[in-house]
């Protein structure tokens, strides 16, 4: 019986020391044309950064919708501010065509990505397309993440976002009795 407790302990306390290491190796703050994801943000500075209009949202949010450029790269952005005025959002998407041409300028400005991982991805005809996933994170759990292919092969993503969004984004996804 104390060998199991010691063996458990042990187990414990390797864990914790894991853990208490952080996970990230990345950038220390995220900022996209001098926006910083999960700073105070005002849709005036998103339309003289990005020439993009914010409009009202739902729970007092702007949304801003519009045409971005990253050089000669058109994307079609999504930047949300939330009801507080903090910035949750810089969701981007682009012709595939483009990736291997952003992707080096990612890692140019942020550093190698935390994570990256290049899984096969298969159609509903049995055609396999080679994914790249590019993932950086920061001390405060803002990631930034490229995916090469996002729902089909023709568009590519971008998007920086905050802890808090994605925790939205997931609550708003789920199903409640009020639902049925």
């Amino acid at each position: 019986m104390g060998i199991a407790v010691l063996k458990t302990w042990f187990a414990v306390a390797t864990l914790s020391a894991l853990v208490s290491l952080p996970a990230y190796a990345g950038p220390k703050k995220l900022e996209f044309k001098g926006l910083v994801i999960g700073a105070k943000t005002t849709p005036a500075q998103v339309l003289k950064a990005t020439g993009v209009k914010c409009g009202s949202g739902a729970n007092s949010m702007q949304v801003c919708n519009g045409l971005v450029h990253i050089g000669p790269t058109s994307l079609t952005a999504n930047i949300v501010i939330d009801g507080k005025g903090f910035l949750q959002r810089v969701y981007m998407s682009m012709d595939s065509s483009a990736f291997d041409k952003i992707a080096p300028a990612l890692i140019e400005k942020y550093g190698m990505p935390d994570s990256e991982a290049t899984p096969m991805l298969q159609n509903g005809f049995g055609v396999q397309y080679q994914q790249t996933r590019y993932i950086w994170m920061t001390p405060d759990e803002s990631t930034l993440y490229a995916l090469r292919y996002n729902g089909e092969i023709t568009r590519s993503v971008i998007a920086f976002t905050t802890k808090a969004d994605r925790d939205m984004v997931s609550q708003s996804g789920q199903a409640s009795a009020s639902d049925l």
